[in-house]
């Protein structure tokens, strides 16, 4: 069988097994058969057994082997720029193929990163391994106008993140995935809390928001990160409700005690209300929500709404917490007012831990949404 027949066998490990051969054979007969398997063959054969199993994707293979033979020739196949910007092929494979075609073709990459056509320039950006990239060339997509290369830019090593442009990012890209994307990049650094905290003010969009929670998750203990977590209480996606009620779990704040309180009164989802339960100070910072918390028991029909409430009431009881409470202007109030639900104490409640939350300087429409 030949060299040619077993690239286009069924059977997988022939395939493999013929790629690997194709690159040291120089064939140039071969350019069109490898072409097609680097772009379109998604067979992954595995190659080692036991636990450590492998798999080896054989378009991978096919495309190796067509950089051992165009490697030896002086000039560009003009096949592999036709490949490289046809948009019918798949841009991660058309990226992996200009990767494994290595150094000898890195001037068509290089050119293909000024393409007017964004998922060229996309390709071109993939082809080069994050691991690999330079502050220079993060520099030179972190403004193209492709939010999908944008994104792109930011995937370099932390040893060479330019911090202040993803920053930039963060704050002021018109695209909401690339500013989410900039925040989760940045989200491991060491960029202290102040930016984040800042942005959280003004970030509506919820891709950015929750990747702005995530930021918080690891700089609990700076100044206003709790402030900006209480912010997320009342986030319309569950799980950043979620996520923030686990942030704020072992808190003691009273004005976090107030929100949260205040935020069980109103949360519809059941897995974030145990999120809330599980508030370590309920009931030490709240003691008022004693009476509802029995009355949510009584009623309580699952053994894990009866084990969480239960939990929660055991802790021992506490006098009001002492501090002014705060006058609520109109929004606040009207906000208050369109939450009410069940009895008349209930909305009671609502007001009285909306005003603890106003006394101590925090906004509870953070909570309440009006």
């Amino acid at each position: 069988m030949s060299l040619r027949d077993r690239l286009t066998h069924p059977d997988d490990e022939v395939r493999l097994d013929a790629a690997h051969l194709a690159g040291a054979s120089g064939d140039l007969g071969l350019v069109d058969t490898l072409l097609d398997m680097a772009l379109h063959d998604s067979a992954e054969v595995r190659t080692v057994g036991g636990l450590a199993e492998v798999y080896e994707h054989v378009g991978d293979a096919a495309a190796g082997a067509l950089g051992g033979i165009l490697g030896r020739r002086s000039e560009h196949d003009p096949r592999i720029r036709a490949a490289a910007v046809d948009l019918a092929h798949d841009d991660e494979r058309v990226a992996t193929l200009l990767y494994y075609l290595g150094r000898r073709y890195e001037p068509l990459r290089r050119e293909l990163e000024t393409h007017p056509e964004d998922r060229v320039r996309l390709r071109a950006v993939n082809a080069v391994l994050s691991t690999h990239r330079t502050r220079e060339f993060s520099a030179r997509f972190l403004a193209d106008s492709s939010p999908a290369v944008r994104i792109e830019a930011l995937n370099v090593p932390k040893n060479v993140l330019d911090r202040d442009a993803c920053l930039r990012l963060m704050r002021h890209d018109p695209e909401p995935r690339v500013r989410a994307a900039a925040a989760e990049t940045l989200s491991y650094t060491s960029v202290p809390a102040a930016p984040f905290v800042e942005a959280a003010k003004v970030e509506t969009a919820p891709g950015p928001r929750a990747a702005l929670l995530s930021c918080f998750a690891y700089r609990l203990g700076e100044p206003g990160v709790v402030r900006a977590v209480v912010g997320f209480l009342a986030e319309d996606a569950p799980p950043v409700r979620r996520r923030a009620a686990e942030l704020l779990r072992g808190v003691a704040d009273p004005v976090v005690a107030a929100a949260i309180a205040l935020r069980v009164l109103v949360e519809p989802d059941g897995w974030v209300l145990s999120n809330l339960l599980a508030y370590k100070h309920l009931l030490a910072l709240a003691p008022e929500l004693r009476g509802l918390l029995e009355r949510m028991l009584a009623e309580a029909r699952g053994d894990g709404d009866r084990w969480r409430l239960s939990t929660a009431l055991a802790a021992p009881s506490a006098p009001s917490p002492p501090g002014p409470a705060g006058e609520l202007d109109e929004r606040q109030r009207a906000a208050v007012e369109a939450e009410r639900r069940g009895p008349r104490w209930t909305a009671d409640l609502a007001g009285l831990f909306a005003a603890r939350m106003a006394g101590a300087g925090a906004d509870p429409l953070s909570v309440l949404k009006p």
